[in-house]
């Protein structure tokens, strides 16, 4: 995998009471109706994977205002919108409170998005790196036993740290990046 012409340097993002606060409502409100959902055996999501369920939702959000606002761009803060993208229409944000955590991907994203690993709690997130999830789809990555954050029998690639590229290169990119997605998908007409 080519690294870019700097090394990767994480970028840490403080967030605001007021962004916490939108943040814990949009992970409230996606938590709540998951179970909903679930009662109604009208999906297969599951994201209660943790014990800790309201934090996972909860600080999940918060990473993906903490990426937002690294990118200078929009969160849409969406709920039950699975296929929709976490940040700016087309970026995908994994937040792990384990700070050598690594970023994952699963099978449904789309291999054209940035995927974006964000570690802490709130409120201060480190955005590590960035890669399109098309190349974290690799046999060396599916399921990697060495990730600290790989839960049993997770479905999914996990991509480590060091193989991520850097954050800035994303923000730098976004717009030439936001183009092309929207040109493969038809979409901003």
């Amino acid at each position: 995998m080519t690294k870019d012409k700097f090394p990767n340097q994480p970028q840490q993002v403080s967030l605001q009471w007021f962004e916490m606060s939108n943040a814990l409502q949009v992970g409230g409100s996606r938590l709540i109706e998951q179970h909903r959902q679930a009662a109604e055996g009208t999906t297969t999501f599951n994201s209660t994977m943790s014990p800790n369920k309201w934090q996972v939702n909860i600080e999940g959000a918060m990473g993906e205002v903490a990426v937002a606002k690294f990118l200078r761009t929009y969160w849409e803060g969406s709920v039950n919108e699975y296929a929709a993208a976490d940040v700016g229409g087309f970026v995908e944000v994994r937040t792990c409170s384990f700070d050598d955590g690594w970023l994952w991907v699963w099978p449904k994203d789309h291999d054209d998005r940035p995927v974006v690993l964000v570690v802490g709690r709130s409120p201060v997130f480190t955005v590590i790196g960035w890669i399109r999830a098309g190349d974290a789809k690799i046999e060396s990555n599916w399921q990697h036993k060495d990730a600290p954050n790989n839960r049993r029998n997770a479905r999914c690639w996990f991509v480590p740290p060091d193989d991520l590229k850097d954050a800035r290169v994303l923000g730098h990119h976004l717009h030439t990046l936001r183009f092309i997605h929207e040109t493969n998908h038809g979409e901003g007409k």
